[in-house]
């Protein structure tokens, strides 16, 4: 009988005790497996609490450890009269569909108690039915990403397509970011057919966890083109929107002339909203400061040629209403120099951003202080607080803002 290569799931350094593992498998295939875990205490060999892993693809890859508790125990003091049988020797995981509960016993009132972990591992994908085009004007399809658990996420995801039609993307063709409980994102790809020859094209939103390796999560639709005609000479390419500001950039042909921004709300009428003119590049970039958290607009572009008013298609783009409080999964990751570090607030107030090591030691404070709601971002070049490059391995950056903590795995290659 051949076995498989033993994996060592604790991503810390060896030395410290890692006890009494429990695994399961949940409804889509992923493992989890459960332990007690004395990293926080590596000199003692008292302080210990219930760490967790999954594998996204049946155990061949894992992703980082998490811990489940959120506070340790320290077993030397705890009152026991069960003959010392209080670390947890009985520690139990399961799961059902998306939801994963995990027992386990901890000291930290000073006796034994059980306590549970019950973490819903559920995020949905919405994509649009097939859709029908013509060469111009070109077509949004909008895909909503949403954390359907019951914690913070966060998610890497891509945009593709099989014939290359995506001509510009919304945020972005792929980025990461962290999911409040209920919280969504839009990701919108913007598809023109080069020509049209009544073929069609398959956009795929990819989304995976890096905490579950392996696992994909994917929604496509299928456009296809209905008409020979021509593509528009000028088209939007980028359209961002930020509570109280609109950002548009149209992309073509100059038309030699400067060109009028018009925009309406739904039930309104065509309204001029500003200027403008298409740079070198055959760009021309407009921001609107005229909207209101929470509306929808459409937006055009106007200009004159040959005694005729020519538009561009309407497109229309929707305001968040506030900010909402955020962590995104630090970028690069893993990362050899620096990293970038990116949140939001949805209201001004203090803010605590630090990084810590696999042992649990503070390594660098990133962050301290007020802040004004909105996003932020900053840059870790890699050091400690001393201003000493930190060695390759496993870090975790936290974020503590509006009575809630939000971590994210960082980890560095030398």
């Amino acid at each position: 009988m051949n076995w498989s290569t033993p994996v060592r799931l604790p991503d810390n350094p060896p030395g410290y005790d890692s006890v009494y593992p429990t695994v399961t498998v949940d409804g889509s295939g992923r493992v989890h497996c459960a332990w007690l875990d004395y990293r926080d205490d590596p000199f003692f060999g008292d302080k210990c609490r219930a760490f967790t892993v999954s594998s996204g693809d049946g155990g061949v890859t894992w992703g980082p450890n998490r811990p489940i508790a959120d506070a340790g125990a320290v077993w030397t003091s705890a009152l026991c009269i069960s003959n010392g049988n209080v670390i947890g020797d009985y520690m139990h995981i399961s799961a059902d569909g998306d939801h994963v509960v995990t027992a386990f016993t901890d000291g930290r009132n000073g006796d034994p108690d059980i306590f549970a972990d019950a973490s819903v591992h559920s995020a949905t994908i919405g994509c649009p039915g097939s859709l029908e085009v013509t060469a111009s004007p070109d077509t949004m399809v909008e895909f909503d990403l949403t954390n359907t658990g019951n914690y913070t996420r966060g998610f890497n995801w891509s945009l593709s397509d099989s014939r290359g039609w995506i001509i510009s993307a919304s945020p972005g063709g792929s980025g990461a970011v962290s999911l409040d409980p209920g919280q969504s994102l839009s990701v919108t790809a913007t598809v023109l057919p080069p020509v049209c020859n009544l073929d069609s094209t398959v956009v795929t939103l990819a989304v995976t966890d890096p905490f579950f390796p392996g696992s994909t999560q994917s929604c496509a639709t299928s456009v296809r083109c209905v008409s020979v005609s021509t593509p528009a000479l000028i088209s939007l390419v980028d359209a961002n929107a930020t509570p109280g500001l609109v950002t548009l950039t149209w992309s073509g042909p100059a038309p030699g002339v400067g060109a009028t921004i018009e925009r309406h709300a739904p039930g309104e009428v065509w309204t001029p909203v500003g200027q403008g003119a298409f740079d070198g590049t055959g760009r021309l970039t407009f921001e609107d400061r005229g909207v209101n958290p929470g509306g929808r607009y459409a937006y055009r572009l106007g200009w004159l040629e040959a005694g005729a008013t020519q538009f561009t298609p309407e497109a229309w783009v929707s305001v968040p209403a506030s900010y909402a409080l955020g962590f995104a999964a630090p970028s690069p990751n893993p990362s050899t120099g620096t990293t970038r570090m990116s949140y939001a607030l949805s209201r001004a107030g203090a803010v605590e951003l630090e990084l810590f090591g696999a042992n649990g030691q503070r390594v660098r404070v990133l962050e301290a202080g007020e802040r004004e709601a909105g996003p932020h971002q900053l840059i870790w070049d890699g050091t400690d607080d001393r201003g000493r490059g930190v060695p390759s391995g496993v870090y975790f950056a936290r974020l503590r803002a509006e009575d809630r903590e939000i971590r994210h795995v960082v980890m560095v290659v030398r």
